[in-house]
């Protein structure tokens, strides 16, 4: 019998176990259909299951952090007033008030920027059913192939693997075992895994831990996305599966488009260092300016916009919001400034709200972020505002004096706009991303200045 699900608590479902649970979901669980729940989840095979019977019965969940902040939860409890919580494997009841849902609403992310608001991504039936299966097909998912998956299930990359798999039927291995821990390595070993999928900080913990020369025999493709890689991080992959007989897919996706976007062919993968690649078929995506029209020149920046089933309805900072129809009418403006090259493969240069301004001269502070790390190495990264820009840094032996005259002669802006801030460590949040919004607080408050 085919496996749907495993876990590293020793859980597991075959895809007949689990269509069988989904046929009895409602009668195990006393819910009824357009109930909203708030599904507080591990990466294990009953927080797996219990979404996937949601979806089946168009039960409608909101997927959280099992180790959600208490005081954070009650304030989405108090905005949003679920019917049922969902945790620790127990449904309990909540509010017996009846929810206006949408009648497409298929389940709720909380946006993966959030630093204590409750903004949530709304996606439809037909945004999970269209990613999962043209992911699936873009990656060529075979039914005995079995993904590990570290990512968490609330984070949009993390679902995409869950479901873009169960789509192809094959199986997923589901693990909170810490990628530095034996039994992960364990679990990549003995449990037949054939895929990994990680952030660019997944990537920079296992260059450390070595894993180029770690033995796993089954392991066959490598995924990347949830931001870009540094150009020595990219080359050490790339190169690693190319001598491996591997394949290693860099994706781009958003909470907003229910994750990937597009795809770069693994062949493509050294010749095109750090590029998202084309949209996965049947997506569509192009270049605009500053007044909206279309880019049609090679190697122009422009703010990159996408097209496509996967584009959710919209957010919801209320209950009422949970009614709204389709606010986007699959189109999506991403904020994110890209290129495309002769060959149609694009490249993230930054974010429409990582400029600062400063003596009159607009600065990108990601390709500001790339310079230094491309000269001095990773552990820095950049905020600032229209009078200073700060490059923050946790080793307290780098040379500020340094960094501050590579920039001015990269910028040629006076040194005097560059503060070099030293911190105990670069914050990011429960995905491995920069939080560039408490960075600037810390960068503004001064630790410690050069």
């Amino acid at each position: 019998m085919s496996i749907a699900l495993l876990d590293s608590k020793g859980g597991s479902l075959t895809y007949k176990e689990l269509a069988d649970f989904c046929d009895g979901f409602k009668g195990e669980y006393n819910l009824k259909e357009r109930d909203f729940v708030f599904l507080l989840c591990g990466n294990d095979v009953s927080s797996a299951a219990f979404f996937i019977g949601c979806i089946h019965n168009r039960v409608v969940p909101l997927l959280l952090n099992a180790n959600i902040d208490k005081d954070m939860l009650n304030r989405y409890i108090s905005i949003y007033r679920p019917n049922y919580i969902f945790m620790d494997n127990k449904l309990c009841a909540e509010s017996a008030e009846s929810v206006n849902l949408y009648k497409q609403l298929s389940f709720l992310l909380p946006t993966s920027g959030s630093t204590g608001g409750a903004k949530l991504v709304r996606h439809s039936y037909n945004n999970i059913r269209a990613n999962a299966a043209n992911v699936a097909r873009a990656f060529d998912i075979k039914k005995d192939e079995r993904a590990m998956l570290t990512l968490p299930i609330y984070f949009t990359q993390g679902l995409s693997v869950l479901c873009s798999h169960l789509t192809a039927g094959a199986s997923v291995y589901l693990s909170d075992d810490a990628l530095s821990s034996r039994e992960f390595w364990n679990s990549m070993k003995n449990e037949g895994i054939t895929s990994f999928t990680g952030v660019p900080y997944s990537f920079e913990i296992l260059d450390k831990l070595r894993f180029y020369t770690a033995k796993l025999p089954s392991l066959t493709v490598l995924s990347q996305g949830g931001g870009r890689l540094s150009a020595e991080l990219w080359d050490k992959l790339a190169t690693f599966a190319k001598d491996t007989g591997k394949r290693f897919y860099a994706t781009y996706g958003a909470s907003e488009t229910t994750a990937r976007m597009s795809m770069l062919p693994p062949e493509s993968a050294l010749e095109s260092p750090c590029s998202i690649g084309r949209p996965i078929e049947p997506y569509k995506m192009w270049l605009i300016d500053e007044e909206g029209n279309e880019i049609t020149e090679t190697d122009k920046p422009g703010e990159l916009v996408f097209q496509g089933e996967n584009v959710t309805l919209g957010y919801a900072e209320s209950l009422d919001d949970l009614a709204k129809g389709d606010e986007r009418g699959g189109i999506y403006k991403t904020g994110d400034i890209a290129h495309r090259d002769k060959n149609g493969f694009y490249y993230i240069s930054g974010r429409l709200a990582r400029f600062i301004k400063i003596f009159g001269l607009r600065i990108n502070l990601d390709e500001t972020e790339r310079l230094i790390k491309a000269e001095f190495g990773d552990g820095f990264a950049c905020t600032g505002n229209d009078t200073r820009l700060y490059v923050c840094v946790a080793d307290k032996n780098a040379d500020g004096k340094a960094i501050k005259q590579f920039l001015q002669n990269k910028l040629k802006i006076n040194i005097s706009a560059f503060d070099v801030v030293f911190v105990e460590e670069i914050p990011r949040n429960q995905y491995g991303k920069v939080s560039y919004a408490k960075l600037k607080n810390i960068a503004e408050r001064g630790e410690a200045h050069e």
